[in-house]
């Protein structure tokens, strides 16, 4: 299966996970990068998220041969919004929020 890679450099060269920078994911307007098949936008990381879509989207991805879940980024006009910093880290987060749907 080959990586789906949605973020390029100036010079249109595919951006990998590792390498992406902050500045790339607030100018993912100027990316042209829009929520699809493959990408989904979230504007929050709240406990609602959390508890009910979360692994819905997780799923969906699984089925789907992966994806990209941006959290922070405002669903629909994929503007940069930020979210707050939390306490945990966030794949423990997701993997405790999947074994305890």
């Amino acid at each position: 299966m080959k990586e789906y890679l949605p973020f390029t450099d100036k010079d249109g060269n595919k951006i990998r996970l590792n390498d992406l920078t902050y500045s790339d994911i607030c100018n993912i307007r100027e990316q042209g990068i829009e929520e699809g098949y493959k990408i989904e936008f979230k504007s929050q990381w709240d406990e609602n998220f959390k508890k009910k879509h979360l692994c819905q989207t997780i799923a969906s991805f699984a089925n789907a041969e992966g994806g990209w879940l941006l959290v922070g980024i405002e669903d629909g006009t994929g503007n940069y919004v930020g979210i707050e910093k939390q306490r945990s880290d966030f794949s423990q987060t997701i993997a405790q929020n999947i074994m305890n749907p």
